[in-house]
C-alpha cells in the first residue's frame, strides 16, 4: 500500500507540474502575442504619419492580386472599436484562411475603404488570445468603428446586426456603397455567424 500511495503522490505532483507548465506557457504566449501586436501597431502608425507614398499608394486591385498568394507580415490597416476596447492590426487573408489564427483578416474578395464596395473582416470569437471579435455581439446600431488605412481614418457607423448560417454567403456580396462587414462565429454554435455591417460616415487624413 505504501508503494502504491507513493506512486500516486508522485503522479499527482507530476500532473500538477505539467498543468502548471501549460498554464504558464499559455500565459507567456498570450503576452508575447500582445506585445508583438503593440509593436506592429506602433510601426503601422509610424508609417501612417510618414510620407511613404510610393509603397502605400498602390491601387486596390494590385494589392489584392499581390497578397492573395501570400500572408502579409505587416498590417495593411488597423481597426479600432472603442465600445469593445478593440484596437488591432488587419492583414490580408491567405487561401487557407489561417491568418485568422493570428490576426483580424481581410476576406479575399474585399474592396479596400478608398473604393466603393464591401470591406469584409473576419476573426475568431472565442476567449483565446486571437479571439479579437469575442465581444462584437455587444455592438449596437450607431456604434462607431474606426479603420486606419493608407494615411486616412475611415469612420463607420453600425447600421445592421444579424445572424446567418455558416452556409449563407450573403454578407460576402459586394455593395454599391462604402461599407465594412465584420463576421465571426457565434459563441457556442459554430454553424452560425454574427454579422455586423457599418456604413462609412466620414474619412479624414
Amino acid at each position: 500500500m505504501k508503494k502504491k500511495t507513493v506512486i500516486l503522490i508522485i503522479l499527482g505532483i507530476l500532473g500538477i507540474l505539467i498543468g502548471s507548465f501549460f498554464v504558464i506557457h499559455s500565459f507567456y504566449l498570450d503576452q508575447k502575442v500582445k506585445q508583438e501586436d503593440v509593436e506592429e501597431i506602433d510601426n503601422f502608425f509610424e508609417t501612417f504619419t510618414d510620407n511613404e507614398e510610393e509603397n502605400l499608394n498602390e491601387n486596390s486591385e494590385t494589392q489584392v492580386s499581390k497578397t492573395k498568394a501570400e500572408i502579409s507580415t505587416n498590417y495593411i490597416a488597423v481597426i479600432e472599436i472603442p465600445k469593445i476596447n478593440l484596437k488591432t492590426g488587419v492583414v490580408w487573408s491567405n487561401k487557407s484562411f489561417s491568418t485568422m489564427n493570428r490576426n483580424v483578416s481581410i476576406y479575399p474578395t474585399s474592396v479596400l475603404p478608398d473604393k466603393v464596395g464591401n470591406l469584409i473582416l473576419f476573426a475568431h470569437s472565442g476567449t483565446t488570445r486571437v479571439g479579437y471579435f469575442h465581444n462584437i455581439n455587444k455592438l449596437q446600431e450607431k456604434d462607431p468603428i474606426y479603420l486606419y488605412y493608407n494615411h486616412q481614418t475611415y469612420i463607420y457607423k453600425v447600421v445592421e446586426i444579424w445572424e446567418v448560417s455558416a452556409a449563407n454567403y450573403t454578407p460576402l456580396k459586394q455593395t454599391e456603397e462604402k461599407v465594412i462587414t465584420l463576421i465571426t462565429c457565434k459563441r457556442g454554435n459554430n454553424k452560425k455567424r454574427i454579422v455586423i455591417r457599418g456604413e462609412l460616415i466620414d474619412s479624414a487624413k
